[in-house]
Parts: C-alpha cells; sequence; structure tokens
C-alpha cells in the first residue's frame, strides 16, 4: 500500500510528515498484562513530567493544535487523541483498556504525543487515497 496525499493538502500542511505502517499477522486479545504494565509505567513518567496548567507550553502539543487550527479545528473543544490521553492521565483518570490493537496504539499516542490511529485493513474500503485520507484526519 502506498500513501499519497493530495497535492492541495500537501500545499497547506507544508513541513508536516506522515507516515503509514501496515503490520500483517496480528492477532488481536482482549488484553495483555504487559502492555498493560508498560502503559502504566509511561503513565507513571508522564504525570511527573507533565502539569495540566502548562500543557499548551509542550512543543509537540503545540504543533499538533496548530495543525488542528489550520483545518479549523478548535483543539479545545476537539482534542487530539494524544492530548486527550495525557489530560486524563494528569487528573489522575484511568485510561481504558480496549483490547491490545487499541492499547499499543495508545502507547505509542502517548510516548510521541501524536494522534494516531489504527484501521483494519479488511474492513477499510475505497482506494488507497481514500485510505490516507482516513489517516490524516486528526
Amino acid at each position: 500500500m502506498q500513501l499519497q496525499l493530495d497535492e492541495q493538502l500537501k500545499a497547506r500542511i507544508a513541513g508536516v510528515t506522515f507516515g503509514m505502517v501496515t503490520i500483517h499477522g496480528v492477532t488481536v486479545r482482549e488484553g495483555d498484562e504487559r502492555l498493560w504494565r508498560q502503559i502504566e509505567i509511561l503513565s507513571r513518567r508522564l504525570a511527573r513530567e507533565f502539569s495540566l496548567d502548562r500543557l499548551s507550553e509542550n512543543q509537540q502539543i503545540a504543533a499538533v493544535r496548530a495543525l488542528q487550527k489550520s483545518f479549523g479545528f478548535d483543539p479545545t473543544r476537539y482534542r487530539p487523541s494524544s492530548e486527550s490521553l495525557l489530560r486524563r492521565i494528569l487528573k489522575g483518570q484511568e485510561l481504558y483498556q480496549i483490547n491490545t490493537a487499541v492499547d499499543v496504539n495508545n502507547l505509542c499516542s502517548l510516548e510521541f504525543l501524536l494522534p494516531m490511529c489504527s484501521y483494519d485493513l479488511r474492513n477499510v474500503e475505497g482506494q488507497a487515497s481514500d485510505i490516507c485520507a482516513l489517516t490524516v484526519t486528526i
């Protein structure tokens, strides 16, 4: 599969890099104790490193918010997934344990402070460009 962005979109978001990984042979399970321990360890580290009142000062978070604004979204109303997850941690709220696919996605989103998404390509219809349009949705 190839990632293709519309030329108008490329011009609008100059300097932004998108990536896509296709993984085959994944078995999604209800949960995994080792994975959840990694999420808990990362959550504790993030809780020590960040505070709610200073999130907007973080370069990563500010960049994602600016990208959202460029598409006309209010990042305080429609928070990027990475920021929403981090805010839950900083408020002392538990993260939801969904399944191993979602949990790995959330772990990566928190580790890199970037909104990420996962799709089961067996359930995605359309051409590769349609799939990429889903990928760039924040």
